[in-house]
């Protein structure tokens, strides 16, 4: 099972092999191989038509794909049907070889992050305020500063968003493209 795509319009062309033990990466020249038994965990991800999946292994850098891709012109390609097929056979592959973290959503660090901004935000306008002498003001002052950062908080950090654990001999369908 071979899948071809790009990232973003001007990186390299990358060529992921699925063979017998490992994962085969070619990009351009370089040339890397990721054993199955070295894959700590894959996160599956959506957003609105982008399907994500990341592949984490032990000592190499994350492998991102998604199921759109460019040409050589720069234009989005949609490489769905592909895409979904080598995320059921890697899957395959994977099932019952190692200890893999198979999971969705956010990374908790990110959602970690987004709180501690929230709360960074929130202490600074209750020190700005005291600071200016306008703690009369301070509901009003404080409500306006904080409603963007709040609701982009609770966007990041809404139920669906949240890391979940996921059997890899069940996929979540709802985070594969649908079969055209």
């Amino acid at each position: 099972m071979e899948y071809t795509f790009r990232n973003t319009p001007k990186e390299e062309e990358i060529k992921l092999k699925l063979g017998v033990n490992a994962i085969e990466i070619t990009s351009g020249s370089t040339f890397r191989a990721i054993p199955y038994e070295g894959i700590t965990e894959i996160v599956l991800n959506r957003n609105g038509s982008l399907y994500l999946m990341s592949i984490r292994a032990s000592n190499v850098a994350p492998l991102q794909l998604s199921n759109i891709s460019y040409n050589m012109n720069g234009e989005q390609i949609d490489l769905s049907r592909g895409y979904m097929t080598l995320v059921r056979v890697l899957h395959v592959h994977l099932y019952g070889k190692s200890k893999i973290l198979f999971q969705t959503g956010s990374e908790k660090t990110k959602l970690f992050l987004c709180i501690a901004g929230f709360t960074g935000i929130a202490a600074l306008a209750f020190v700005s305020a005291y600071y200016l002498n306008q703690l009369r003001m301070v509901p009003l002052y404080i409500v306006g500063l904080l409603i963007i950062p709040g609701f982009i908080l609770l966007y990041k950090i809404r139920p669906s968003q949240w890391p979940k654990s996921y059997d890899p001999a069940s996929l979540p369908t709802h985070l594969l493209p649908p079969a055209a």
